[in-house]
């Protein structure tokens, strides 16, 4: 229900930036638009987001009475290996976000993410006031047609600027909210064995993977300890078989934890 409300809060305010595209549109054919569409579809979005902090309230009261604790996934998962292999998927588009995300997690586990957003979902609230209010001034300058005008020329009451950090304020909200889901979805596949969000490398992959870690990090070793060049691609054989047919997660955590420790 939060992604929902959230989902039409955003919808909203992309209606109230096409009612001013209207307006302007209306104002350059020389007719007389008025702002209130504008203003309509503000006032809705404020009321999804709104909606979407109750149902925070709900979430944070229903964990409260079932004495809700984080996923151990939560123990065992690599978030900063995670969050670059979703940013080099394209499924989460800002590093900067996963870390913030990341670090509420890691200090505080899901409740203070949940906080987090509750935070940036009252933020947003506040300034769509304010963005309202700068909008509701122009009412009589709508009623003369020069809306359009005082856009383009920058006078006084130009909003473009506040339009403007909405918008930045609105996509810094969507970026945390749809890392912080990624993040629990992807803790809620590894606990439950469903497989991961991030593609499972190729065979192939993995076995160059493998063999590069493994010229790295045991050449050196094994020729210091008197083992010759044969013993050493047997050595490499098998322990490329045991890694690729006996590897159940493929993760390069969990690459680098074999390759450290077989």
């Amino acid at each position: 229900m939060m992604s929902r409300a959230l989902s039409r809060g955003r919808m909203c305010f992309e209606q109230a930036n096409i009612a001013l595209e209207d307006l302007i549109l209306a104002e350059l054919g020389g007719k007389i638009c008025s702002i209130d569409p504008i203003l309509v579809a503000l006032d809705s979005s404020h009321a999804h987001i709104s909606d979407m902090v109750n149902h925070v309230d709900l979430l944070r009261h229903e964990m409260n009475q079932r004495n809700y604790v984080d996923l151990p996934t939560l123990l065992t998962t690599n978030l900063t290996d995670l969050g670059d292999a979703l940013t080099d998927e394209g499924i989460i588009d800002s590093k900067a976000r996963w870390q913030e995300v990341q670090e509420k997690m890691e200090n505080g586990g899901f409740v203070a993410v949940l906080n987090m957003i509750e935070r940036n979902a009252r933020d947003i609230k506040h300034e769509t006031e304010l963005l309202r209010r700068v909008i509701a001034a122009c009412a009589l300058s709508a009623s003369s047609g020069k809306v359009a005008m005082i856009l383009e020329e920058n006078s006084r009451g130009n909003f473009r600027a506040d339009f403007a950090k909405m918008y930045s304020n609105w996509n810094v909200f969507m970026g945390r909210f749809l890392a912080s889901s990624m993040l629990s979805t992807e803790l809620w596949y590894r606990f439950n064995r469903y497989g991961s969000l991030v593609s499972a490398p190729s065979i192939a992959a993995r076995a160059a993977r493998f063999l590069f870690a493994f010229t790295r990090y045991r050449s050196a070793h094994m020729l210091r300890s008197g083992f010759s060049f044969s013993i050493m691609i047997l050595y490499a054989k098998k322990s490329l078989k045991k890694y690729i047919h006996c590897s159940c997660d493929t993760s390069r955590r969990s690459a680098r934890r074999y390759l450290f420790c077989s």
